[in-house]
């Protein structure tokens, strides 16, 4: 077996490929419904995993219930 030695490859960023990577395209004040609350639980973590270009966490989640059972939920900056 042969390994070749690659230099200057580019890292490229980790995110972007999970089902929940549509997190990185919202803006502060954007929400999606979600069908239930574990749906809306499994966003809202990946909302407050979400980092900026410095590598903080500067994102958390607003969940709240809608009348027909869904759960609406919101990407908020941290105060």
């Amino acid at each position: 077996m042969s390994i070749k030695i690659e230099k200057n490859v580019p890292l490229t960023k980790s995110y972007g490929t999970g089902k929940w990577s549509i997190v990185y395209e919202m803006e502060e004040g954007d929400s999606i419904l979600c069908k239930d609350y574990q749906q809306a639980s499994t966003l809202g973590s990946s909302i407050r995993a979400r980092r900026d270009d410095n590598g903080d966490t500067p994102y958390t989640s607003v969940k709240r219930k809608q009348e027909d059972g869904t759960v609406r939920v919101w990407l908020q900056l941290r105060d």
